[in-house]
């Protein structure tokens, strides 16, 4: 008997360093245990919550609920695990998962209960949006153990890793445009339809779990985080889902709840690797998980020194920490490191310790630890992917700039020669002659600006546009442009009218980029315009003053309009295109309106014109509205 109170006080000295809230109940629903993770999720010190009603943690205090099922417990019924929402000390509702069940003295009679309890507000996905290629992310998916799909919102499956198709038994051929809810018993799948129709209003990632039926027809759980995928419109296209199988873990909790020595069932069925280590680093327990996460069984470690099996590079790191928490006590660090799998390869692990040296029955160092690899190696592979993609993407602009830089200087040379044989004053050059010459300016002039296009956009791309914002008079720059693109309007016949409210007030913006967004949409009116006429007005919008360009050009289609404010893009295409340009201009022109606090949105018909409004903050404001 001295033996078994030895075991069962270490075994509830291991609970109290336990990540799970573990509340014992009397049958009257009082308080009667209270462990220190309890403490961290409700906020009550074991001494405030021990002796209280449970109807403290309820948010309403109604003691109808907490009577009834104290009731099912007293009857020999085990309860959950179900989700709720409790009330911490500090008045915060929180979502909890609690199992209760009943505790059996020895002689097989219902004494008390106890909950288990756990914060599921804080679970984490896995699944992180890789911006990487559609081959090197299913490579990357494709090597998780987690199971990866994605779904239409009416549950037809899109995509399953390789991990989903063994979860189910099942060829990807067989899964892929299927609903899954096939794979789930029907007495959940509407509950799921539920949840799934439920993105579109809460977009944020979703955790669930529900139960699936397995290979050989038995029923299973797995636990998913869902995260939904829209298009530039908000609606809902397709639902991303990172998974795991949870049977294991949710058999665990059964046996738990129907064992009396539940302080045993709680270490067995850890879904960590718990390890009781003496000051030297010696192992004197090990959890039965220990065998499933890294291979070992338990009885193989057991009198080693635990560090002999961390990685050389992690060895010194880890062994500082624990030293330093062997001295102080009151330290609870959590670290990652390479641990020896029983087959030779590492494994990665995170770690938390709790020292508890000093207690009499425990005299050890409690350490939890759960296997992160596939963490860190998807971790890993997204950060290769942005440095790549971050080093091609410096490397292309210090391209753009330095050819930019390299041809400027020559077609300067060459517009200033044009422009001096043109001078002529002693009519020197035939007309034939003056023609090629005014061929060559133009040209070089087209250059020119496409220079400048590609400078601009270099530096927008560096992040090195520095704008000096200040109050701009609309009208002022409205007229510069007008006087610039005038005679490429008279040249086409074109009638340019301007309509400016006297009281426009100013607005909060750089002079040379609001210039240049001007004359970028003016001159665009212009060059797609081939009669008729082009009219820039303006008004109050707001916080703000709307400028539109209008034209009575031929207008943009209506699949070329998301693409147009994209660098080197057209609403024309291809070789037969009859405009010049590379397709820089709009692009830069959003960009400098965005570094204002503006914006430019367009609106056209093919055949009928084209509407640009540019918004922009007037000066005693510095942001669009909503």
């Amino acid at each position: 008997r001295e033996h078994s109170d030895v075991v069962r006080g270490r075994l509830a000295a291991i609970v109290q360093s336990s990540a799970d809230a573990i509340v014992g109940e009397a049958l009257d629903g009082i308080i009667t245990d209270w462990n220190p993770a309890a403490h961290a999720l409700y906020g009550y010190t074991a001494e405030e919550a021990i002796g209280q009603p449970l109807s403290l943690l309820h948010p309403l205090g109604d003691r109808e609920e907490i009577d009834a099922l104290l009731a099912q417990v007293r009857a020999g019924s085990s309860i959950g695990p179900f989700e709720t929402v409790q009330r911490t000390k500090d008045d915060r509702l929180i979502d909890v998962a609690i199992a209760i069940f009943p505790v059996l003295d020895e002689a097989g009679q219902i004494v008390a209960s106890c909950g288990i309890a756990r914060d599921i507000s804080a679970r984490v996905a896995i699944a992180k949006a890789l911006a990487l290629s559609e081959s090197r992310y299913r490579a990357v998916v494709e090597s998780q153990s987690e199971l990866f799909c994605r779904f239409l919102p009416d549950t037809t499956l899109t995509f399953v890793n390789e991990a989903y198709c063994r979860s189910f038994d099942r060829p990807r051929d067989a899964l892929l445009g299927t609903p899954f809810l096939h794979l789930i018993p029907e007495t959940v799948r509407e509950a799921v339809q539920r949840r799934v129709a439920a993105q579109v209003a809460h977009p944020g990632r979703t955790p669930y779990e529900h139960e699936v039926v397995l290979p050989n027809g038995e029923v299973g759980w797995q636990a998913w985080i869902d995260t939904p995928i829209f298009d530039n419109d908000r609606r809902l296209i397709e639902i991303q889902g990172v998974g795991r199988d949870i049977t294991e873990q949710r058999r665990a909790e059964v046996a738990l709840r129907q064992s009396d020595v539940r302080f045993r069932s709680l270490i067995s069925n850890a879904t960590d690797v718990i390890t009781i280590l003496d000051a030297d680093g010696v192992v004197t327990y090990q959890s039965p998980s220990i065998q499933r996460i890294l291979g070992y069984a338990p009885e193989d470690l057991m009198g080693r020194n635990a560090f002999a099996l961390v990685h050389d590079d992690d060895r010194d790191h880890t062994w500082a920490t624990f030293q330093q928490t062997v001295e102080d006590p009151t330290l609870a660090p959590s670290i990652e490191f390479r641990f020896q799998h029983a087959d030779g390869s590492w494994r990665w692990l995170e770690a938390t310790g709790s020292n508890l040296l000093a207690d009499e029955a425990v005299e050890g160092f409690v350490v939890n630890s759960r296997d992160v690899t596939e963490r860190r190696r998807a971790s890993e592979a997204t950060q290769r992917a942005l440095d790549a993609a971050h080093a091609a993407h410096q490397a292309t602009g210090q391209f753009l700039a330095m050819m930019s830089h390299e041809i400027r200087t020559p077609m300067q040379a060459v517009m200033g020669y044009a422009e001096y044989l043109l001078a002529d004053t002693v009519g020197s050059l035939t007309p034939e002659q003056r023609e090629d010459v005014q061929c060559i300016h133009r040209a070089a002039s087209r250059l020119v600006t496409l220079v400048k296009q590609l400078l601009h956009f270099s530096r927008l791309e560096a992040g090195q546009m520095e704008l000096d914002l200040a109050p701009v008079d609309v009208a002022k720059t409205v007229e510069d442009v007008r006087q610039d693109v005038a005679p490429q309007a008279t040249a086409k016949r074109l009638a340019l009218q301007i309509a400016l409210p006297a009281d426009l007030p100013t607005v909060l913006a750089d002079p040379m980029a609001l210039y240049h967004i001007l004359l970028n949409l003016v001159g665009n009116a212009v060059k797609f315009t081939d009669s008729g006429s082009v009219t820039i007005t303006a008004r109050m919008a707001g916080e703000g003053v709307e400028i539109d360009v209008c034209d009575t050009g031929i207008g943009i289609p209506a699949d070329a309009i998301p693409y147009i404010f994209q660098e080197f893009r057209q609403a024309e295409g291809g070789l037969r295109r009859s405009h010049e340009g590379v397709g820089l201009g709009l692009a830069i022109a959003r960009r400098l309106a965005e570094l204002q606090g503006g914006r430019i949105t367009v609106r056209s018909e093919p055949g009928e014109g084209s509407a640009f409004t540019l918004w922009l903050p007037i000066a005693s404001l510095s942001s669009p509205p909503d």
